[in-house]
């Protein structure tokens, strides 16, 4: 114990301590900025799949009204759509929102199936039409070996005969 006192004069840290403790601070810091990164992408992941959905059942309603109000015409159901694009996400929608400078525009496709109206099974006055439509879209960001997985919905449209 004398021999430590004797040749440490100050009372400060060596070097190696000085190292250990940067790289521990280096360590933590780097796994917390990987923690937000991760965190934030997930939430766009979230927000981009909640704005699909809102625009494909958006789209499927306006189909079903259209129908259901007999303002359509035959080639329109007959033939699947040609892709309809829609913004998913922007990163022009907040200025101040700086997490999302630099990230592209995702655009998003909704295809519909053609639309074929069926008798209903109950009741031989009413036409039931099954509405089939999914939308996909691409992700820059995301994983290329995993593209994002579409979403498909399904709504019925009755008519009076």
């Amino acid at each position: 114990m004398s021999w430590i006192r004797k040749h440490r004069k100050n009372g400060g840290f060596t070097l190696i301590e000085a190292a250990v403790g940067f790289l521990i601070i280096a360590a933590a810091a780097a796994s917390m900025f990987y923690g937000i990164s991760y965190a934030k992408a997930q939430i766009r992941d979230v927000a981009i799949r909640e704005k699909a959905m809102e625009e494909l059942v958006g789209y499927l309603e306006f189909w079903r009204a259209k129908i259901a109000h007999k303002a359509f015409q035959t080639s329109d159901l007959v033939q699947p759509s040609s892709p309809e694009r829609v913004v998913l996400f922007s990163p022009f929608d907040d200025p101040k929102d700086t997490w999302t400078m630099g990230q592209e525009v995702i655009e998003g496709r909704i295809y519909r199936d053609r639309i074929e109206p069926q008798p209903s099974p109950e009741n031989p006055a009413i036409d039931y039409y099954p509405i089939h439509a999914r939308i996909e879209w691409d992700d820059p960001l995301g994983d290329k070996r995993y593209p994002p997985e579409p979403i498909r919905l399904e709504v019925s449209a009755f008519v009076f005969k």
